[in-house]
């Protein structure tokens, strides 16, 4: 992934928006949306072990707000209409 342009799209107190174009692999452009924390760099991290193996799960992920790859816990967005009740 190559950086090409970044521009900051809104300005808030608490949080800032900006839009990011890279150049993949292949050559393709790619538009991120990144929302950055002005004030707090607090995070929270559960780490769930597998059973009986005690192994984690991690993934190597890029994060075009950090213009980095890093290695983290595998999460997603969800909608309500996809999300399952638990069952008794």
């Amino acid at each position: 992934m190559k950086k090409l342009n970044e521009k900051t799209v809104y300005e808030g107190q608490w949080l800032s928006v900006s839009e990011t174009i890279y150049q993949n692999n292949e050559g393709k452009e790619l538009r991120w949306e990144c929302v950055h924390r002005k004030r707090s760099t607090v995070g929270v991290v559960i780490v769930a072990r597998l059973i009986p193996s005690k192994r984690f799960i991690l993934i190597k992920q890029y994060r075009p707000a950090l213009d980095a790859y890093i290695i983290a816990l595998p999460a997603g967005l969800g909608f309500n209409d996809l999300i399952m009740p638990w069952s008794n």
